[in-house]
């Protein structure tokens, strides 16, 4: 796994990788088909939201953002990541 910028806290995202492999691989033997668009992970204070993010050259590109739960709408957090990636990467 490359980390190519970290700012914040970056607690969560360490395991970023760490999380969304494993779910995908469960995924798929239980039957499911395709890609893991993205993973949520949410604890009774933080969700984790953690996006895949297509791009040439990355065959697995993933964001990690930790967001206050009682204050974040993790749909939009989702949305937020995915629409503005290329803002976020460079």
């Amino acid at each position: 796994m490359h980390v190519y910028a970290e700012a914040g806290d970056t607690h969560a995202g360490d395991d970023a990788h760490d999380i969304t492999v494993p779910a995908a691989n469960r995924l798929n033997r239980a039957g499911f088909e395709g890609d893991v668009e993205s993973v949520i992970v949410s604890t009774r204070q933080e969700h984790q939201v953690i996006p895949r993010i297509e791009r040439q050259g990355d065959p697995l590109l993933l964001l990690s953002r930790t967001v206050d739960r009682s204050r974040t709408n993790v749909a939009w957090a989702l949305q937020y990541l995915t629409q503005h990636a290329d803002t976020l990467l460079t």
